[in-house]
């Protein structure tokens, strides 16, 4: 582990932090916040949409630090 490593280690934090929190359907607030967002666009797929936002992120912050 690098120290230029750390935001992708965070990035992929936050991702997994929303796949959790789509799959147990969270009300805590970090989690909350981004739902709420989410929801005014995707109504009740909100969930879904943020249980692959989640995933997206993880991908690319493991693309991004792979190609460093």
């Amino acid at each position: 582990m690098n120290i230029n490593d750390l935001p992708y280690y965070l990035g992929m934090a936050i991702g997994a932090y929303m796949i959790w929190g789509a799959t147990v359907k969270t009300d805590k607030k970090p989690y909350y916040w981004l739902h709420k967002r989410a929801e005014v666009l995707f109504k009740s797929k909100a969930h879904t949409f943020m249980s692959f936002s989640g995933g997206a992120v993880v991908g690319a912050m493991f693309f991004f630090m792979s190609l460093g």
